[in-house]
């Protein structure tokens, strides 16, 4: 297997450098420096993975939410092979990531097909992933479905690789320390965001919020809570919970949260609450910390004012008040859904869709909403696959959970002996999953490509400890 997987990347490495240079003689250097770039990071990426899959996606996983920071740098891959030269493929950083995450993904089905044979959820992602390509045909925009495709399957097929290539306690911890090493450099543009002033501004409004490397407070907000959850999960599961042990983990859990604060997203905050209050369901200690952090919360409300109008501006009625506006949007969204409530408008059109149906100039289109995101993308079939692989997950979590002794277990991870209760970490994973469906009421959690990637990147090695 191990010889398949190294022809496997030596062939992509050399179609990789044949191509480029193919491509090298039409090349503009001045205005087509990010094709080099990005042809010498995909190569780059097969040259790791020749040595080790595994590097390769721990090395995925960390810098992924990075190089969202790239999105803007596009390349028309068309334009440099003659027999593509009819048509429009323009694509960025991220978009070759996910759609190398998909090809290793089909890759370890046929690799790894003993394995994959008793993967949980299979068959509803196999449906669901069928009924993505299909929704194409009916698609009122293919190339935002080819999009939304590519950033609906890769998070499926991470979930296989590591299912398959992380399958033991060992696996999961370097998962999860992965996904922490990824925030480090989100969280150096944010101080950077804040020591320059290059602040987020909403239209009509002065608050000045931090976005990191993504586009919108509100997806950075979403992703920290993400890692926050991860990190005190994963600290609540270790053995030596020592201040000199774990001082660097307090200090990165520390940032995440005042950096979180500056990003002013309620649902991300909301999230937050309900995770460590779920947590304390387990953990019952946690609730001297939760009453000490009560008074924190009032004090630090008390004090800022600008924390303090963002959460009360929640029960105004200001026009430019973010849930009157998010009102706006899903009763356009559910107008439109109306329109083709059974199959949708297709994968990916859902921005596209509100943008030509609502009667206002300016502000977002996106949904807001996964369950509107998903009816109008792919109708009430869509909307009964999001809600089936959402429940299953949700369940394999809680029986993974069940399942697992509780007590500390040895190991070692990138060169560090730890010992850790895995129960305590699943339950972690599983009280992620529950807060994360708040968020999915308010945003379209299940396309933000990052947050993810990391979740079903860690779905997959805990579900593979389940024997």
């Amino acid at each position: 297997m191990e010889k398949k997987i190294k022809i496997f990347f030596f062939s992509l490495l050399l179609l990789s450098v044949f191509f480029l240079f193919l491509a090298l003689p039409g090349l503009d250097w001045q205005n087509d420096w990010f094709f080099v770039v990005a042809s010498l990071f995909f190569i780059i990426l097969l040259v790791v993975g020749f040595f080790s899959l595994e590097k390769l996606i721990i090395l995925l996983i960390i810098a992924l939410p990075t190089f969202l920071k790239l999105n803007n740098f596009k390349l028309d891959v068309a334009k440099y092979f003659p027999s593509l030269k009819y048509y429009n493929l323009p694509i960025n950083l991220t978009a070759i990531i996910c759609s190398f995450l998909i090809l290793l993904g089909i890759m370890a089905v046929f690799w790894q097909w003993p394995k994959v044979k008793t993967l949980p959820l299979k068959f509803i992602l196999l449906l669901y992933s069928i009924f993505l390509i299909i929704s194409m045909a009916w698609s009122e925009n293919l190339s935002a479905s080819l999009s939304g495709l590519v950033y609906s399957l890769a998070p499926l097929a991470i979930y296989i690789i590591t299912y398959s290539y992380f399958s033991n306690h060992q696996g999961l911890i370097k998962i999860i320390l992965a996904s922490l090493i990824s925030a480090l450099a989100p969280l150096a543009i944010a101080v950077w965001q804040i020591a320059t002033g290059a602040y987020f501004f909403e239209p009509d409004s002065s608050l000045a919020r931090i976005t990191g490397p993504f586009v919108h407070p509100n997806l950075f907000g979403l992703y920290l809570f993400i890692i926050l959850g991860l990190t005190f999960s994963y600290f609540l599961a270790k053995k030596n919970k020592g201040l000199k042990n774990n001082f660097f983990l307090f200090l990165f859990a520390a940032a995440m949260a005042v950096i979180l604060i500056l990003t002013y997203s309620r649902v991300s905050w909301a999230c937050l609450v309900l995770f460590l209050l779920i947590f304390t369901v387990l953990a019952r200690y946690l609730l001297i910390f939760l009453a000490v952090l009560a008074p924190l919360a009032f004090f630090i409300l008390a004090i800022f004012e600008s924390i303090r109008s963002r959460v009360t501006e929640t029960f105004a009625s200001s026009f430019f008040n973010s849930w009157i506006a998010r009102k706006n949007i899903w009763r356009v969204s559910w107008e439109e859904i109306m329109k083709k409530p059974i199959f949708g408008h297709g994968i990916g059109t859902s921005e596209m869709v509100i943008e030509n149906a609502k009667n206002w100039r300016g502000g977002t289109s996106l949904p807001h909403s996964d369950f509107f995101l998903y009816g109008l993308e792919l109708g009430f079939l869509g909307a009964v696959f999001f809600l089936s692989y959402t429940i299953g997950a949700i369940y394999y979590a809680g029986r993974t959970f069940l399942s697992l002794p509780d007590g500390n277990i040895k190991i070692n991870a990138f060169g560090q002996e730890i010992e850790i209760n895995f129960k305590t970490l699943a339950f972690g994973v599983l009280a992620l999953l529950l807060s994360l469906i708040l968020a999915s009421f308010f945003e379209s959690v299940s396309r933000e490509i990052a947050t993810q990637i990391i979740v079903w990147a860690v779905l997959g090695s805990l579900f593979s400890l389940k024997k």
